[in-house]
């Protein structure tokens, strides 16, 4: 007859191990397939952060792209504002050293960073009227007795102004 005890001993040792690398082998499945979960989720999780990195990378462009519209624009009127304030100015009661002129003057240096560069030589040439202008209306009102000295310099005035008012009335087509 057989001794069912002394064969379960003799083989006791090689089904234990059968029964523990199928027990690991079921407990690395059960992890690894809990890991695909997880890398899945972490898949998804970064496709997610990159969708929303490019939303605010499109939104900060937009913003800067507003910010340099509003700053250009704010140069821009300060060309037409500088203009404006010669031609209606009284030369003989305007003080030399207006800070209103001078404010506009300083704006339109920005147009430097601001702009293409045909659009800052614009803004270049109304710097250069404007100085020419203002040149020679200190020079006129420091001549009051010698009338040859303030026809000339009177003379530039209005040849300066005309020539602003050109480029004053072709601003609005330039930009």
């Amino acid at each position: 007859m057989i001794d069912w005890h002394a064969t379960a001993k003799d083989f006791a040792g090689p089904v234990a191990t059968v029964v523990a690398s199928v027990t690991a082998a079921c407990v690395t499945y059960l992890f690894a397939n809990k890991q695909v979960r997880v890398a899945e989720s972490q898949a998804l999780t970064a496709k997610a952060s990159m969708e929303i990195a490019k939303s605010q990378r499109d939104i900060a462009l937009d913003k800067l792209k507003g910010d340099l519209f509003q700053r250009r624009y704010e140069t821009y009127k300060a060309g037409l504002e500088l203009c404006e304030s010669l031609f209606t100015m009284d030369v003989a009661n305007y003080p030399i050293h207006d800070p209103k002129i001078r404010a506009l003057r300083i704006r339109l240096e920005e147009a430097t960073f601001l702009f293409a560069p045909a659009e800052v030589a614009i803004f270049d040439q109304i710097e250069k009227l404007v100085q020419e202008h203002e040149g020679a209306r200190i020079v006129w009102r420091h001549h009051n007795d010698e009338d040859s000295v303030r026809r000339r310099e009177g003379d530039r005035m209005a040849d300066a102004l005309d020539k602003l008012r050109a480029v004053y009335l072709d601003l609005p087509k330039s930009f």
